[in-house]
């Protein structure tokens, strides 16, 4: 029986939602004309679900990454404390990795 879902990424098969494939279509296109795209809204809003939809489309063009900022303080962010940087470095093993760079952390993942 379906139900609906307050929290995280909804499953057709077991939740309630609305057909974001129009939705993800239209992000698709940004995304392959070369355009930045940002998705920002409240609550309950479809984020989760929208970008899980979108991660599934473009897999099959592109490497993704996904990170979450949840575990890193407010403090953090107001003191500039921590840089991310991202690359294809074929000389490193992937993985992540803190870097110290004078008195700020870099945090680099290799891919």
């Amino acid at each position: 029986m379906k139900q609906f879902n307050t929290t995280g990424v909804c499953i057709p098969s077991k939740h309630y939602m609305a057909d974001l494939s129009e939705r993800i279509a239209e992000i698709q296109k940004l995304v392959d004309d070369g355009k930045y795209v940002t998705i920002n809204r409240g609550r309950q809003y479809g984020k989760t679900t929208t970008l899980d939809g979108l991660g599934k489309v473009l897999s099959e063009k592109f490497i993704l990454l996904n990170l979450d900022f949840q575990d890193i303080s407010d403090a953090v962010f107001k003191t500039g404390g921590y840089m991310l940087s991202f690359s294809f470095n074929k000389h490193k093993e992937t993985g992540v990795y803190d870097v110290k760079f004078g008195d700020k952390l870099l945090i680099e993942g290799i891919v």
